[in-house]
């Protein structure tokens, strides 16, 4: 069963710039759903249109079986989780847990005696490392701790949908690593249905159940981290994803093989013969696609642009050759910029897309 449906959603303001475009979507109860893309590409405004919090130009929205695309925010079973958490600064931690939760069931916090924790916010503290914090205010706690209350009043309520956005961007790495593993065994426990927006490529991997790539308001790609890696059908989603910066060479197929603006870059042979003369190709070389050798063996030759460490003693080396500029991580000891440098293609690692719309051809 679906928890959220997205069916032609639109969003367009009055510039006539569309936010989202015949946007088609679905969440299925107990799944984390990760939205990811580019800024601006709608991700924070699809959240919005599910709360309620913006009104779309069209499409309808379904929260379970019940089209929800006309109801106000305060009658849709949803909530919402910011990159900076909204506690109400007059209320102590243990009161911040359960007044969503009191509020839906037609409760007021102050009718709850003040010392007394039920069993469920007693074991969702302790599950969230919160339980020592139950009697201090907001203020009096680090943002670290004051998004772990905001998450724990989300899934305390159980509504039909967390909507969370950006969540932990604002926070220390090592901060975001934990919440995030936090929140993963939560919501695993729970079965909570969760649509959660980032930027963030590992964040989105490690979260995610299913991943949908969001580009120009419009949806290019959908599926589980492994796919989203290892198929990519987008030069964005291969871009995005990709462990290492991509260098991307376009050009026209040739016989000898793909002329770029600067220059020829020789081809395999099968490839040459697969591409009819004439065709614009774009092709994407991670840095493991690009071996330096030694300058007495045949290859592309380059003059060194400059050298990044990497952790592991690995550094990429980034080269202007006769056919554009290219990156080749290697473990030996890095050349200076301005030397000249050899390096060889495998060329099994290299995607191939369509150079005018951006769709993956194949891996070679």
């Amino acid at each position: 069963m679906n928890a959220v449906g997205l069916q032609g959603v639109s969003k367009s303001y009055t510039e006539g710039q569309n936010a989202v475009a015949d946007l088609n979507l679905t969440v299925a109860a107990g799944e984390l759903l990760v939205l990811v893309g580019p800024s601006g590409s709608g991700k924070t405004t699809t959240l919005r249109l599910v709360a309620g919090l913006e009104r779309l130009t069209r499409g309808r929205i379904f929260l379970g079986p019940q089209d929800v695309t006309e109801w106000p925010p305060w009658q849709r079973d949803v909530a919402m989780i910011f990159q900076r958490p909204a506690l109400y600064p007059h209320l102590r931690v243990r009161a911040n847990l359960t007044v969503g939760r009191d509020l839906r069931q037609g409760r007021r916090w102050w009718h709850r005696p003040p010392h007394r924790t039920d069993p469920a916010v007693r074991d969702l503290a302790r599950q969230l490392g919160i339980d020592s914090l139950l009697e201090r205010w907001p203020a009096e706690l680090s943002g670290g701790e004051q998004q772990r209350v905001a998450l724990g009043r989300a899934l305390l309520r159980q509504p039909a949908v967390i909507l969370l956005d950006e969540p932990f961007s604002a926070l220390e790495p090592d901060l975001r690593i934990e919440l995030r593993r936090d929140l993963h065994l939560l919501q695993r426990r729970q079965g909570a249905t969760i649509l959660y927006v980032t930027h963030d490529a590992a964040e989105a991997l490690a979260l995610g159940d299913r991943i949908a790539f969001l580009h120009r308001g419009r949806v290019l790609q959908v599926g589980t981290p492994d796919e989203m890696q290892q198929e990519p059908r987008w030069r964005q989603v291969a871009s995005f994803f990709s462990p290492w910066p991509l260098r991307f060479l376009s050009g026209e197929c040739g016989e000898r093989g793909l002329q770029t603006t600067t220059g020829l870059l020789p081809l395999r042979p099968s490839e040459t013969a697969r591409w009819p003369p004439g065709r614009t190709l774009e092709l994407a070389f991670p840095p493991s696609a690009v071996q330096l050798v030694s300058t007495d063996v045949g290859g592309l030759e380059g003059s060194v642009q400059f050298v990044e460490a990497c952790p592991g003693m690995r550094w990429l080396v980034t080269f202007q050759s006769g056919v554009g500029v290219l990156t080749a991580l290697t473990d030996q000891a890095p050349p200076h910029p301005g030397e000249t440098v050899r390096a060889v293609i495998h060329w099994d690692q290299v995607r191939w897309f369509d150079a005018t719309t951006g769709q993956t051809l194949s891996t070679c």
